[in-house]
């Protein structure tokens, strides 16, 4: 680590990671829960301040799901009081999971994220605590009074113990755990049984064929019943379809393309066969003119939506529903973000800033901003240059990669990697120690540059070397690109991402596949762009953390300390965890209560502008809260 930086706080965790060498990263998260989300604030002087940094890859998830558990329980408890007191239904108030959004969140991020052998495991586990119901009534929490919720949460932490170490080491054999796949197919199947002589439209959703074709398959084209003739039957659907007189033909098939029988898009109704067959519907006639052809999509689409809402409502349980909406949304923003991190690597301006602000977060310790607002320490780089100047943490390398372009020859490719000026004249001098030289080229042995020109060639793209530092991965990049080859350059945090990415793809389709509930959410996790505002099923599908404010606007009020009721009692008998107090002002039954990081962070700066420029144009932009929460979380401070 460079000169004068401070002992990271993850390499303080106090899991015991002897089993296997102790990384410089993924950096550990700091994950003490409280109802409304996670307290990023100091336990006091009494008590070690890194106890809650965990580093995730070397713990088992049990620990931290049944806390991020607890925090969410007791949540729910104080919504349900504060629902009741508008007299309203306590049935059509959605499940809020903050502390599981922040630990999904913390499992898939690129910095924190668990190893990708173990991510299937985390997943499910995340997921799978949450399907008992409570054991209290609705009836029974009302009842219940403010000391006796505050207790139970305070109990519960205690008996949850330490988290422990997995005792894996990060180059393990991937793991693939099946236990959330098997749980669901046997929740579908219960209720297929259970509504067997129902009419119920839930009972066998219908799904198009999807069949994807081999080489030699047979495929079937009806000129009466396609919309194209790309639009094709495998020979199954079609010998269970009737066509009879009808135009049609088939051929052998190629790898790729699928059967589109039961696709509205592409087949009539009347052309599918019995098992893929779209269900009749009856049309609204205050819809518009649904008759016309072009609108078929739209109709789809919103019949899908609709089974899907019908599906989560009825075969799965609200807080099951509401933690598989939590993890498959922060799964999906991570196969999202490791597909935005791959892209960028080819734009040399957004690639130095991005790895560089990487390092700057392993140097300091900090895996998200909240860190960095709550820390009275300076962090190592003031500005991006400062950053563009810092050596890569222990273990952190900068991978330059080379990606076909179906234009450049062998040759070509060779050349820029190897040079061949050299050997013409039947030398090559040794390359140079100093990364930015690639007067040499940017491997050592022509047989590697042909071996990798011809991995790029079947694969599409080859790491060619790595870098210790900023400034010989841009030589490296500017070598290739000034020989017009494509290339990108990328960290070892988002090659890992990228790993993980694989491994949640994977398990979002073995799930998706398992229940159709699970099939419409993921489906609503892919599609939503409201940052989970939009309720699917009573269910919120969260891509982001969303959590209650995770700080106040003085010292003495962090989540973790306890505040007096009143400010001139201070015995601890009239006196509330901080993170109570929040929930005054941030109503635990509503939405808009719950943010996510930047709207927190804009929230936090808003406290500290006075009302003039509150009401200057220039401020504007600082509208975007409710000024009404504003003053109320100032008047409680």
């Amino acid at each position: 680590m460079m000169k004068g930086s401070r002992k990271s706080p993850r390499n303080s965790s106090p899991v015991n990671t002897s089993s296997a060498p102790q990384p410089s990263y993924p950096l550990a998260a700091y994950l003490d829960f409280v109802p409304g989300g996670v307290d990023y604030g100091n336990k006091g002087t009494t008590l070690d301040p890194n106890v809650n940094w965990h580093s995730l890859s070397y713990l088992g998830p049990d620990a931290l799901v049944r806390k991020a558990l607890a925090a969410d329980d007791t949540l729910r408890k104080y919504a349900l009081r504060y629902h009741a007191l508008g007299n309203d239904d306590p049935n059509d108030l959605p499940h809020r999971l903050p502390s599981l959004s922040v630990l999904a969140e913390a499992s898939f991020a690129p910095l924190t994220g668990v190893h990708a052998s173990n991510v299937r495991k985390w997943a499910d586990t995340m997921v799978v605590a949450y399907l008992p119901d409570a054991t209290e009534s609705t009836e029974q929490i009302l009842c219940q009074s403010e000391e006796q919720l505050i207790a139970e949460f305070e109990s519960a932490n205690k008996n949850i113990p330490a988290p422990s170490s997995t005792k894996t080491s990060a180059t393990s054999s991937p793991k693939h755990s099946n236990e959330l796949v098997n749980l669901l197919k046997s929740l579908h199947q219960k209720y297929l049984q259970k509504n067997s002589d129902s009419t119920a439209t839930t009972c066998l959703p219908v799904r198009p064929c999807g069949y994807v074709f081999r080489s030699g398959d047979i495929a079937w084209n009806c000129r009466t019943c396609q919309y194209d003739n790309t639009c094709v039957l495998c020979d199954n659907c079609f010998q269970k379809s009737d066509h009879e007189g009808h135009e049609v033909t088939f051929h052998k098939t190629s790898p790729g393309g699928c059967c589109d029988c039961g696709d509205v898009e592409a087949w009539k109704t009347e052309g599918c066969c019995p098992l893929h067959r779209p269900k009749e519907e009856v049309d609204d006639p205050d819809d518009m003119d649904i008759g016309n052809a072009s609108l078929e999509a739209f109709k789809a689409s919103l019949k899908s939506r609709a089974d899907g809402e019908t599906y989560v409502k009825e075969m799965i349980p609200e807080k099951f529903a509401a933690a598989l909406g939590v993890v498959i949304g922060a799964a999906v923003q991570a196969i999202v973000q490791a597909v935005d991190g791959a892209s960028i690597g080819a734009d040399q301006v957004q690639w130095t800033r991005r790895w560089a602000d990487q390092m700057r977060r392993i140097h300091d310790g900090r895996a998200v901003d909240e860190e960095y607002v709550l820390s009275g320490n300076k962090s190592c780089a003031a500005t991006v240059g400062d950053a563009l100047k810092l050596p890569c943490p222990n273990r952190f390398r900068l991978h330059l990669r080379l990606h076909n372009d179906d234009v450049h020859t062998y040759d070509e490719v060779i050349e820029a990697l190897y040079g061949s000026k050299y050997l013409r004249h039947g030398m090559r001098p040794e390359q140079s120690m100093d990364e930015r030289d690639t007067s040499h080229g940017l491997v050592r042995e022509k047989n590697s540059a042909t071996e990798k020109t011809q991995l790029v060639d079947s694969e599409g793209q080859v790491v060619v070397r790595d870098y210790t530092t900023m400034k010989g991965a841009m030589a490296g990049f500017d070598r290739l690109k000034f020989h017009g080859l494509q290339s990108s350059v990328v960290s070892t945090p988002q090659i890992e991402l990228e790993s993980r990415a694989r491994m949640l793809i994977s398990w979002l389709a073995d799930i998706a596949a398992a229940h159709p509930a699970v099939s419409a959410l993921v489906v609503h996790a892919l599609v939503d762009v409201t940052e989970g505002s939009d309720s699917f099923g009573n269910t919120l599908v969260w891509g982001n953390a969303k959590l209650v404010p995770s700080w106040s606007f003085s010292e003495g009020h962090l989540s973790s300390a306890r505040v007096a009721i009143h400010e001139e009692e201070e015995d601890d008998q009239f006196s509330v965890p901080g993170w109570r107090r929040r929930l005054d002002v941030f109503l635990p039954n509503l939405a808009s209560s719950f943010l996510t990081r930047e709207e927190s962070r804009q929230l936090h700066k808003l406290g500290f502008v006075s009302q003039h420029d509150l009401s200057s144009p220039s401020k504007g932009k600082l509208h975007y809260f409710e000024f009404s929460n504003l003053y109320a979380l100032m008047f409680v401070y």
